[in-house]
C-alpha cells in the first residue's frame, strides 16, 4: 500500500472518530436533555462523517486500487497527492472549527467564513486528487 494511501486511511479512521463522538454527544443530549447547544454539533457530525470518513477512505482505497502506469512512478507523482492529503485535512479541520464557534456563545461572523474557505478547499484538493488518478482509470494505450 502507498504512503500516500495509507495517510489517507489513517486521517478518515480520525474524522470517524470525531463524528463518532459528536454524534454520540448529540444521542446523549437527545436522551438525557445535558446542553441544548449540543444540537449545533450536528453539521460537524454530517460533514466528519461524510466528506472526512467515507469521501477520503474512497480517494484513498481508489490511489491504491487503481491501475498502475507501466514506468516508474507506479502511480504518478506522489507530492502532488500528499499535497490534496493535506489540503483535504486542513480544510475538514478548519470547516470543524467553524462549526464549533457557535458553541461558544454568540454567533462569530468569522465562523461562516471559515466553514466555507474550509469545505471550498477541502473540495478543491478532492477534485485534484481526482484529476491525478484520472489517467490511471484509462484503457492502457502508448507508453503510459
Amino acid at each position: 500500500m502507498p504512503d500516500v494511501s495509507r495517510y489517507m486511511i489513517r486521517a478518515a479512521l480520525l474524522w470517524l472518530l470525531v463524528g463518532a463522538l459528536s454524534g454520540v454527544l448529540i444521542l446523549a443530549e437527545k436522551s438525557f436533555a445535558l446542553w441544548p447547544s449540543l444540537w449545533l454539533t450536528l453539521p460537524l457530525h454530517i460533514g466528519s462523517m461524510i466528506f472526512g470518513w467515507m469521501l477520503q477512505f474512497v480517494l484513498a482505497v481508489a490511489y491504491w486500487m487503481l491501475p498502475k502506469y507501466r514506468q516508474e512512478p507506479l502511480r504518478g507523482p506522489v507530492l502532488p497527492a500528499l499535497a490534496a492529503c493535506w489540503m483535504f485535512n486542513t480544510g475538514m479541520a478548519a470547516a470543524a472549527v467553524g462549526h464549533l464557534f457557535p458553541i461558544a456563545g454568540p454567533a462569530y461572523p468569522q465562523a461562516g467564513v471559515l466553514v466555507f474557505s474550509g469545505y471550498l478547499m477541502a473540495s478543491l484538493s478532492a477534485a485534484a486528487f481526482a484529476i491525478l488518478i484520472f489517467p490511471r482509470i484509462l484503457s492502457y494505450r502508448g507508453t503510459y
